[in-house]
């Protein structure tokens, strides 16, 4: 999830960077090469051993396997290939920046096996994958030019790897996919001027790319079906699409922790929670086992789907178990706001505000400005009653029960406390959608839209959006996209505004391909 917010990020700087230079793909005339520059089954057979410990997260094991394939005579630049990985690997889920030097090092030795290396597609393929996993160091180091220059280069290698005399050459579409996906992804304002310089990529297109990958290809195929689990819920929102994957995940590995945190974190997006905080369990105790790389966010899903079973001294123990565990900004302003709400929740005001006042906006993500906002207010308005009961309904609704959050909204709509009947009629609206009934959800977005209390909270914007998803699902094309221009017509800042352009981006792309 975190990669894909990178390589968006690093789109946007494409056209920030002055890369105004419109790529050129020739053919690409010199052999596909052995897979992975291996030509001996031994070398195969132990750089499998290694993939398998790999996905396991028994990551010093792993690395005892790339090292031993490295001594190889043909075994230099999958070695280091896989190396590097794991070290990607490794910051991305503690963003500890010990690693970062750590992986300049095997990039840099990586570098130095594919130039040694006789051309041919697989150096190519793996000459992107380089300079992507390049990329996406570069911009956890915030050193944005730097990532868009070496952006710029994975994507152009992937495109001529996917664009070849070989269009069998199934490794390259998880690259090429993620990349347009990324593009197709941007404000429009952004997509016309790439567009101009010869960047177009759609999340159609991408999608298909990355479905390939995930069926065809021989080294992307978990990564590739990850992905694609978390664009169904980031993107097109179908969570049951995600659940699926990650059920062939968890099936090939159960007993990774990486693909467990992943199945809590669909789980959750489909309001399973029981499932969800099983499948969070699971990971926490396996990576808590000698051998594996304990994964971090396992345990801020635990969490969250503790909170949203009304358990909140037991979800508060596990956001701070996170938020002493990891070392960088991720999920940490949502840890530190959830711990709060979870503690007054539990009548424990004076400790909520000690988490209050250490939320911080430190990057420019949705989530990140939600809980700033959300925050601030709480340091000087504590929960009333009738906000403790509207996030229980909430809860609920997020707990997939919906009949019982409709029973404790539906209580709120006469409140007096601000906003809490115009998100209680909102959520009324979500719950009736979420059972297909379409009709009375429509019924209720339109009151919630007329009447969306404060603006902070979007209930007009995002009831637009909904209204437009019914007129979308019945045919009616103009009143949709008439529907989604007013959602985005809103300049005041809002929860949540940046994964609203997103899903507005998806939904027309669906009627306009």
């Amino acid at each position: 999830m975190r990669v894909l917010r990178i390589i968006g990020a690093v789109g946007l700087v494409l056209v920030l960077a002055g890369l105004f230079v419109k790529p050129v793909h020739e053919p690409v005339s010199v052999p596909v090469g052995e897979p992975m520059l291996l030509s001996s089954q031994a070398s195969h057979e132990i750089l499998d051993e290694g993939r398998v410990l790999f996905f396991n997260m028994q990551l010093e094991a792993a690395e005892q396997r790339f090292n031993e394939l490295a001594e190889r005579a043909d075994g230099e630049v999958a070695a280091s290939f896989h190396l590097a990985l794991t070290t990607l690997l490794k910051s991305v889920i503690t963003d500890d920046e010990v690693y970062y030097d750590r992986f300049d090092e095997r990039y840099d030795r990586l570098s130095d096996a594919l130039d040694e290396a006789e051309d041919s597609l697989w150096k190519t393929y793996l000459s992107a994958e380089a300079r992507l996993m390049r990329t996406i160091m570069l911009a956890k180091q915030n050193r944005v030019i730097r990532a868009a220059l070496t952006a710029r280069g994975a994507h152009n290698r992937f495109q001529r790897a996917a664009s070849s005399e070989h269009p069998d050459f199934a490794e390259a579409y998880k690259g090429v996919g993620l990349f347009n996906i990324a593009l197709g992804s941007l404000p429009s304002g952004y997509q016309r001027v790439l567009s101009i310089l010869g960047y177009r990529g759609s999340i159609e297109q991408g999608l298909a790319q990355l479905e390939r990958a995930a069926a065809e290809s021989q080294y992307n195929q978990e990564e590739a079906t990850a992905y694609l689990a978390f664009i169904d819920v980031i993107l097109k929102y179908e969570p049951a699409h995600a659940v699926e994957r990650t059920r062939l995940l968890a099936e090939q590995y159960p007993e990774s922790p990486l693909f467990g945190w992943i199945r809590a974190f669909i789980l959750l997006e489909d309001r399973q929670v029981h499932r969800a905080r099983e499948a969070a369990t699971q990971a926490v105790q396996r990576g808590q086992q000698p051998g594996y790389f304990f994964v971090d966010y396992a345990e801020y899903y635990m969490g969250e789907a503790l909170f949203r079973l009304n358990r909140f001294g037991d979800a508060a123990t596990y956001y701070r178990r996170y938020m002493a565990r990891h070392k960088g900004p991720a999920l940490r302003a949502l840890a530190h706001l959830r711990t709060g709400h979870a503690l007054e929740m539990e009548g424990r005001r004076d400790e909520a505000l000690i988490f209050y006042r250490r939320v911080r906006a430190e990057r420019d993500f949705d989530a990140d400005e939600m809980a700033y906002r959300e925050a601030q207010r709480r340091l000087s308005t504590p929960l009333d009653r009738d906000e403790k009961h509207l996030l229980r309904g909430i809860n609920a609704f997020y707990a997939g029960q919906y009949n019982l959050s409709r029973a404790l909204l539906q209580s709120l709509l006469g409140s007096t406390t601000e906003g809490v009947a115009a998100r209680a009629r909102y959520y009324v609206a979500q719950s009736q959608y979420a059972q297909g009934r379409f009709d009375v959800a429509a019924e209720h977005f339109r009151e919630a839209r007329a009447n969306p209390g404060r603006q902070v909270d979007g209930i007009a914007p995002w009831s637009a959006f909904y209204l437009g998803q019914i007129q979308q699902r019945r045919g009616n094309i103009q009143d949709a996209e008439e529907l989604y221009k007013q959602a985005l017509a809103y300049s005041t800042p809002f929860d949540y505004h940046q994964w609203l352009e997103q899903r507005v981006a998806v939904a027309r792309e669906a009627y306009n391909k």
